[in-house]
């Protein structure tokens, strides 16, 4: 079966210039080299805006590409920039550790940034992040999100109502007083597909970094790799390129062939992730065709079969919603968490409501409980849970 890119509705270079990707793909095998003619102030700019300065240099230094001093110079600086912003949040992440032994302990693996600069990267300084992402074993995720608590972070959207956090939502984001975003997560994306990943397999067998002397835990390499596949494309409206070219350097790893990624997808019902994600990722960095790394993909590619309706419902799930909940949502969860989900949803607690209606949620217990705005969210949400009811009476149970 052959697999497109759709995601964004077309090409990479629709959604950024060309020789971007190709700095950010340059180290992968069988990328094409770097023409030295578009490498200008812009580029150098852009490799900023999308966490790439790192391999922008590494992509100069190997194709021994020339440039004038002040670009060389903005390249630097941008990345030298985007370093000690990490290691400002790598300082975080050991008080965070810190935080969480002395509230009791915190089941805890370290996602995306940290985890892939310092185990999948030949040089941790080639994958900057701007964020800390965190995913927390449900049953402890109240106590992660007290303990950020009593240490200056603030959530950024209330939570629906007590316990929603840890048996429903993707995560939860908040801020620290610096600035500092520390994503806390209970499973790896949004939506329908995150009720499909089985977050205890999260857990098993992590793999082990450092950072200033102090261990960490992430995920396995194979949980790493599809991660990179879920955010890149069913984890924002674009994926991001810097998402990508994380999936490319899994790709090719040798320990890494459909043989090994194909079952565990399918394990999460997301091999429609995971075909789009390589797909993507192939048409991004357009690697020469005798690669072996590469074509295994592409044989993959050719046969692998696709669920239209996980491919539709993938591409739903980058749209927003006019709904307050979904069918395709609810119908992941069992029939007694259905019914919970259902009422956090249309009868969300007043900070929440006011959160939805655009009132700060530090002004919410100001809310009267005859206000239009939020008793009329009720209102329309009740209406949709209604509605949900009564279709759900008319299909047959899974």
């Amino acid at each position: 079966m052959e697999v497109r890119p759709t995601h964004g509705q077309e090409t990479a270079q629709d959604r950024w210039p060309r020789s971007l990707a190709v700095a950010a793909g340059r180290l992968l095998p069988g990328a094409p080299a770097l023409d030295p003619t578009t490498v200008t102030a812009d580029l150098v700019a852009a490799a900023a805006t999308h966490h790439l300065s790192g391999p922008l240099l590494a992509a100069l230094a190997v194709d021994d590409v020339a440039l004038p001093a002040d670009v060389l110079d903005a390249a630097r600086d941008h990345h030298l920039g985007a370093m000690r912003w990490c290691v400002h949040l790598e300082a975080r992440l050991v008080e965070v550790q810190q935080w969480f032994d002395e509230a009791g302990g915190v089941e805890m693996r370290v996602l995306k940034g940290p985890a892939v600069a310092h185990l999948d990267e030949p040089d941790p300084a080639l994958r900057s992040f701007s964020d800390l992402d965190l995913l927390i074993a449900p049953h402890h995720l109240d106590r992660a999100m007290a303990a950020l608590g009593a240490h200056g972070a603030v959530r950024r959207i209330p939570q629906r109502r007590p316990g929603f956090d840890r048996r429903f939502g993707k995560g939860v984001g908040t801020t620290c007083a610096d600035g500092v975003e520390i994503d806390v997560h209970r499973t790896l994306v949004g939506r329908a597909h995150g009720f499909r990943i089985p977050v205890d397999d999260l857990f098993a067998a992590p793999e082990a970094f450092e950072v200033g002397g102090h261990r960490f835990w992430a995920l396995t390499r194979p949980h790493r790799a599809l991660h990179a596949a879920y955010h890149a494309m069913a984890g924002s409206p674009a994926p991001p390129l810097h998402s990508i070219r994380d999936l490319g350097g899994y790709l090719v790893h040798p320990d890494l062939g459909p043989d090994v990624l194909d079952p565990i997808a399918e394990r999460w019902r997301g091999r429609a992730v995971l075909a789009e994600a390589v797909a993507v990722t192939l048409a991004t960095f357009d690697p020469t065709a005798d690669e072996p790394a590469w074509q295994r993909w592409r044989d993959w590619l050719a046969t692998v079969e696709v669920d239209p309706a996980d491919t539709a419902l993938l591409a739903r799930g980058r749209e927003p919603s006019p709904w307050p909940l979904e069918w395709t949502t609810v119908r992941e969860l069992g029939w007694g968490d259905r019914a919970r989900f259902c009422w956090a949803v249309a009868v969300p607690t007043r900070e929440s409501r006011a959160a939805s209606a655009g009132v700060p949620s530090d002004v919410a217990p100001g809310i009267e409980a005859g206000s239009a705005r939020p008793n009329g969210l009720i209102r329309q949400r009740v209406r949709a849970v209604r509605a949900l009811v009564r279709d759900w009476t008319a299909r047959p149970p899974r």
